[in-house]
Parts: C-alpha cells; sequence; structure tokens
C-alpha cells in the first residue's frame, strides 16, 4: 500500500519510530547496512590486505579486484532492474544477498588468480542485483511526501555502514586474523538473508506490462530523453566527482597540508558527522520545500569548496570547506533521490528497469573516477584533481536548473 501522507509540522520525524512502523524500511535499513559495512571490510580492509600479505601478490592485483567487482556492479543494474519488475523486489533483493554471499568461502581458499577475480566480480553482481530492488521497493510503497526523507535516511545508512567496513574490518583482520574477518562476512550476510526472507513483503508482484518486450524497449527508450536523462547526467557528476577525490585524499593531506594520517582522519570527522545528521534534515527539507531548491543549492554548495581550494592550506579552513561540501552533498543526494523516483513514477511502471538503468549510468562516474584523479594527480599537480571535481561539480549545478520540481510544497506551518 502507497503512503502519501504529508510532511510534518515543521520538525524531524523520529527516525526509530518511522522505521519500526514501517516494516519493509526497517527491512531495507538492515539489508543495506548489512551489504555496505561486509562491502567496506571487503573491497577496502580485507581483500588488499589479504592479496599482498598472504597471497603475496602485487598491488596491481589487489586494484584489479576493485575494478572486477565495480564493473559487474555497473553492468548488471539495468537488466537487474528489469528482473525485479518482472519476478518481485524481494526475490531479487534475496538474490542480490546470496551472491553476495557465496563467493566468500571460495575466495579464501582458492589460489587461482582469475578465479579470485570472477569471484569477486559475482560480489558486484550482488551489489547490483540488489539496489535497483531497494529502489523500487521505494518508490512502490512511499509517495512523494516521503521521499525525501526516506531516502535521506537510506543514505545515510548506507554510508554509516561503507563508512565502518574499514575501520571494522582493519580491526577484525588485526585481531582475528584473515580467515576469521571472511567468517564474519559470512555470518553477516546470512543474517541479512534470513532477516530478509522472514520479514520483507513483497511491494510488486509483476505484471503482463513486465513481461513485454515492446513495453520494455519503451521502459529503456524514456532513459534516454527529457528529464530522466538531465538527472542520470547529474548523479554522473556526483559519483565522478566524489571518486575523483577517493585516491588522492591521503596524498593531498600528507603532502600539501602536512598532516599525519591520524591528523586528516580527525579533520574529516566534522564534515563527516555534519554530512550523515544533515542527510535526514534535509531530505525531510525536499519534502516540504521541494527538490529542486535543494538540488541546486546542493550541487553548489558541493563545487565552491573545491574551486577555491588553492585558497589555503590551513587545516581549520579546509575543515570548513569540506563541512560546506558535506551539507551540499547532504542536500543535493536525497533530493536528487526524490526527484528521480517522482519523475519514474510518473512516466512508466517500470520502475525497478528505470531505476536501474540510473543506477548503471551513476557507476559510470564510481568506475572512471578514481582513475581520472590518480591520473590529475600525477601528470598534472596535487591541486588538478580538486580543482576538476569543482569544474564536474558546477556542470553537475547548471544542470540541475534545468530540472522543474515534482513536489509542490506546502506552506511552512508556523
Amino acid at each position: 500500500m502507497r503512503t502519501t501522507h504529508a510532511p510534518g509540522r515543521g520538525h524531524v520525524p523520529n527516525v526509530v519510530r518511522l522505521a519500526l512502523a514501517h516494516r519493509n524500511l526497517t527491512v531495507l535499513l538492515v539489508a543495506i547496512v548489512t551489504m555496505e559495512l561486509v562491502r567496506g571490510i571487503e573491497e577496502i580492509a580485507l581483500l588488499p590486505l589479504f592479496l599482498t600479505e598472504v597471497r603475496g601478490e602485487g598491488t596491481g592485483l589487489a586494484g584489479l579486484t576493485i575494478t572486477a567487482y565495480l564493473a559487474a556492479d555497473v553492468a548488471v543494474r539495468t537488466p537487474a532492474g528489469w528482473l525485479a519488475d518482472r519476478f518481485g523486489r524481494k526475490r531479487m533483493l534475496l538474490l542480490g544477498l546470496v551472491l553476495s554471499l557465496v563467493p566468500l568461502p571460495f575466495m579464501l581458499w582458492t589460489r587461482h588468480t582469475g578465479l579470485l577475480l570472477l569471484l569477486n566480480a559475482v560480489l558486484g553482481v550482488g551489489a547490483g542485483t540488489a539496489w535497483p530492488a531497494v529502489y523500487a521497493a521505494v518508490a512502490d510503497t512511499y509517495g512523494a511526501g516521503r521521499r525525501g526523507l526516506i531516502m535521506g535516511i537510506l543514505n545515510t545508512v548506507m554510508l554509516g555502514g561503507l563508512a565502518s567496513g574499514p575501520i571494522v574490518g582493519n580491526v577484525l583482520v588485526d585481531r582475528l586474523g584473515f580467515t576469521a574477518t571472511f567468517l564474519v562476512c559470512m555470518g553477516l550476510m546470512a543474517g541479512a538473508i534470513v532477516f530478509v526472507a522472514a520479514w520483507m513483503q513483497e511491494t510488486h508482484g509483476g505484471g503482463t506490462w513486465a513481461h513485454s518486450w515492446e513495453a520494455t524497449w519503451r521502459g529503456i527508450g524514456l532513459l534516454w530523453r527529457g528529464e530522466l536523462l538531465v538527472l542520470a547526467l547529474i548523479a554522473v557528476s556526483m559519483t565522478l566527482g566524489l571518486t575523483t577525490i577517493l585516491p588522492v585524499l591521503n596524498l593531498f593531506g600528507l603532502h600539501v597540508l602536512g598532516l599525519t594520517l591520524t591528523q586528516l582522519a580527525l579533520l574529516m570527522v566534522v564534515p563527516a558527522g555534519v554530512a550523515a545528521v544533515a542527510l535526514v534534515v534535509l531530505g525531510h527539507a525536499a519534502d516540504r520545500y521541494g527538490r529542486k531548491p535543494l538540488l541546486v543549492v546542493g550541487m553548489a554548495a558541493m563545487a565552491v569548496p573545491f574551486l577555491l581550494s588553492p585558497i589555503s592550506t590551513n587545516p581549520l579552513v579546509v575543515m570548513a570547506g569540506a563541512t560546506v561540501a558535506g551539507l551540499g552533498y547532504a542536500a543535493a543526494v536525497p533530493a536528487w533521490n526524490a526527484l528521480m523516483m517522482d519523475r519514474v513514477t510518473a512516466q512508466s511502471n517500470h520502475h525497478g528497469l528505470l531505476f536501474g538503468g540510473v543506477a548503471a549510468v551513476q557507476g559510470l562516474g564510481l568506475t572512471f573516477g578514481p582513475t581520472l584523479g590518480g591520473v590529475l594527480w600525477q601528470y598534472v599537480g596535487p591541486y588538478a584533481p580538486l580543482m576538476a571535481v569543482g569544474i564536474i561539480f558546477t556542470a553537475g549545478f547548471v544542470l540541475s536548473t534545468f530540472t522543474r520540481d515534482t513536489l509542490n510544497a506546502p506552506s511552512p506551518r508556523r
């Protein structure tokens, strides 16, 4: 059943109460935090060390395994979305979780490099299969008056799980060793599978339209015209910009700011914490005041600190700029998600297919960003990746001005 409750009276709804009152939301939150936590453990903390320290492989192979994961993730998102339309959201989410579990014991024991790459690619297939089902389930369940808030909550949980993964993974490897860390990942994924199977309610069982190839091609065609295309390009700008800075962030802190890794981590605590809290607050604001204003302001706030980065290397100034960029991210992402969901549900019944297609385009930034950042650092200079990120976010800001709001925001009640 779709809920279309209006936003609250100016206060942020109690997130815990909301999750407990909405069974599927609780299930999705558990599935997302588990997937992202395990992903952070595996791809960032566990595999690079496992390959170099245990297997004696070079760092190049560690990078290649991550590329295999991301490429597989992006490749399956559109067909996985179509399958979610045909066979239901719950089945595809469960399939994604199962595919995120099955390769793990084989990765622990295999000695063949090619097989290891293939198994990590299967993990990417699992992630790419699960996410379109998650988006489609949210669109099926929540009307326009709640989507910004719900996506703010989901993004907060996703980022929390992914950010916690490397920390948890490092502690597990240090205290328990590689084999035990693999076993912990298996246990977490198995628990999520049981929880989703037992508690999730199907939101869409498919229909005759999902079996029609003509309707399917019409749905795919919607991705390449109108505002869905603009929204997809905005998504590329966000993911490309964010992943361009990731591989050079530590290098910038060490060689330009003159900080230690611990000092850099402490410097980023405030921006990360502010962004995490603001995702929920500004997601609710997107429901109350409209999507476009939050998207436009958010993209601008993301761009400006990077464009101004050469002005100062004072750590406090850098922290202030990172906080502004984090607030921009927290404003833009839930607004973009809600805007995209509003457009998809208004244009087609192929929710899974279209969300999968948009997510696949979004994934292009995830795939090429790290390479772009590394190349710019090496061949142009340390400020080149930051300026490139500012330009990319500026392009997203320009594109966001061409969107049309999908929510008639109620007047604020005093």
